[in-house]
């Protein structure tokens, strides 16, 4: 699919769908969500973010927060 087709689809122009492959623009998250359904993926994969790398910290308790947020702060 060419840089035209791709703006069309998610409606942008060819250079700005150029100007995030450069990461000179950076797309709305609204852009970001059509992309994302267009490309089948989510949008963690058009950021590049590893979700292998998060942590689930829902279940910890307030104590247990407050530790982990010191360690985080400190690195």
């Amino acid at each position: 699919m060419t840089q035209a087709q791709v703006g069309k689809r998610v409606g942008v122009s060819k250079a700005t769908i150029s100007a995030y492959e450069t990461a000179s623009k950076i797309p709305s998250v609204a852009v970001l969500t059509r992309l994302a359904c267009l490309f089948h993926v989510n949008i963690d994969d058009l950021v590049c973010v590893d979700a292998s790398k998060a942590l689930d910290v829902s279940t910890l308790d307030d104590e247990t927060m407050t530790l982990l947020a010191a360690i985080v702060k400190k690195l």
